[in-house]
């Protein structure tokens, strides 16, 4: 009986969370207090931007997806919803070497996770800059030592791994699902280094260190209007120390942790790798148009005569 209503049962608990949720934050409250703070026209102007650019491309890709044939917009939608719904209540999302994975046989999958190997590595070393300036600036520099050798053996652990980890891809069951993905994950680091340019390096330093800054602007402006003071410093080294923290062990995996547990998870439920993408870029879709929407709120003239 409790097998047969199984998803039933996990999507009304899903429901009964998001409720909750959304019942203890009231969240029409929280944007009423926002709306009037110092530069939040600029910041809403941003997350339209950035909205826009998103909305773009995952209409783009699924878009792509139609023209193949994989699955139709009347299909994405709905299992979109079906497995965020099941989903909702893991955090993170299920990852972008989902695409990867989907797209295997349409794109060479060498170049497309490379891209993402190459965003691990240059925000992990970016995040740990980051980290020294901030310690440096805000403790003082007599710890400015102890935080180098701190990234010196954080480069050396994840070398370590780096050269662990092919070996231990040969080791696991090659029918499993995760074994496809560790395949396609063990398949870029044999390639990653033909594709690295100075260039590409160099770019990708220059736009991540942009949007951890801009990011942290943003941040401490809301919560400088809320009373809270704190240095941007000190933001960018929290910021900085979390990333670190989160991606040090799996960087060089190329995968986020908890979007690969949410893989493995849905591919033990038996979610092929179509559905995996369609919730990717449903939950995505959802939450950016949430905040296009609030945005626009406070960006549209309002009639203060009433």
């Amino acid at each position: 009986m409790f097998k047969k209503y199984y998803r039933v049962f996990q999507g009304v608990f899903s429901l009964s969370v998001i409720s909750f949720l959304i019942w203890y934050t009231n969240p029409l409250e929280l944007m009423t207090s926002l709306s009037q703070a110092p530069y939040m026209k600029l910041i809403c102007l941003i997350v339209v931007y950035e909205t826009l650019l998103v909305l773009l491309w995952c209409g783009g890709l699924l878009t792509l997806l139609r023209g193949y044939g994989e699955i139709g917009y009347g299909a994405l939608v709905l299992a979109g919803i079906r497995t965020q719904v099941l989903t909702m209540v893991f955090p993170g999302r299920t990852g972008d070497i989902s695409m990867a994975y989907l797209l295997r046989k349409k794109f060479r999958v060498r170049d497309s996770t490379t891209v993402l190997l190459i965003d691990k590595v240059i925000t992990l070393l970016l995040v740990s800059m980051l980290a020294i300036a901030a310690v440096g600036y805000f403790y003082g520099s007599k710890h400015l030592l102890t935080c180098v050798l701190v990234l010196v053996a954080l480069i050396m652990v994840a070398t370590a791994i780096l050269k662990w980890f092919p070996e231990r891809i040969q080791a696991v069951d090659s029918d499993s699902f995760m074994a496809r993905i560790l395949k396609i994950i063990g398949d870029m680091h044999n390639q990653a280094s033909t594709k690295i340019t100075s260039a590409s390096l160099i770019w990708n330093l220059i736009f991540t260190a942009l949007r951890i800054f801009l990011s942290g602007v943003c941040f401490t402006l809301i919560l400088s209007w809320f009373g809270v003071k704190l240095s941007l410093w000190y933001i960018l080294l929290v910021q900085a120390m979390v990333q670190i923290i989160t991606i040090l062990p799996v960087t060089y995996m190329g995968i986020g942790l908890v979007e690969g547990m949410n893989i493995h998870l849905l591919g033990l439920a038996g979610v092929d790798g179509a559905v995996t993408l369609a919730a990717n870029l449903s939950t995505r879709a959802v939450q950016i148009l949430l905040y296009l929407i609030a945005a626009l709120c406070w960006l549209l003239p309002r009639n203060d005569s009433a």
